[in-house]
């Protein structure tokens, strides 16, 4: 199974909303790929924000037992692709790890566009949702098959 590891700040808001979107879409699919998401700066075995809970679960997804990891090495080595929430995320992914430069990306610029996706951290249920509809649009629009 091919992975597609998704990266963000600290892996309770972002990360955690594009791996259950990009697993729904991919057992969905019926597409050879699972995602883990980990956070640059995370806290490990910190849960996901309770928002994002909340607009995972209005979607049918489950975050509840998600805890949060750091990036490490073995998980950007063992992944297909690795995408990040913002530039900064993959310049920071890059500058630990740059043998594995050929293969992280913007969720925004694997479809063509340019920009991050805004950290919904402290912000309203309605921001969350905001967030993980911009998220899901994305994956969406992505041809799988490139990787």
């Amino acid at each position: 199974m091919n992975k597609v590891l998704f990266v963000c700040t600290g892996n309770t808001c972002r990360s955690p909303m594009a791996q259950a979107l990009a697993e729904d879409l991919f057992v969905k699919g019926n597409m050879d790929f699972s995602a883990e998401s980990c956070g640059v700066f995370a806290v490990c075995g910190q849960p996901a924000s309770a928002n994002a809970v909340m607009v995972a679960e209005e979607s049918g997804l489950k975050l509840y037992n998600h805890k949060a990891r750091l990036l490490r090495r073995d998980m950007v080595a063992d992944a297909l692709v690795v995408i990040t929430m913002t530039m900064a995320h993959k310049a920071r992914v890059i500058s630990l790890f740059p043998d594995f430069a050929n293969k992280v990306f913007t969720l925004m610029e694997i479809y063509g566009d340019g920009g991050d996706v805004a950290d919904p951290f402290g912000g309203s249920v309605d921001v969350y949702k905001h967030c993980a509809e911009q998220i899901k649009s994305y994956l969406e629009k992505i041809d799988w098959e490139m990787f």
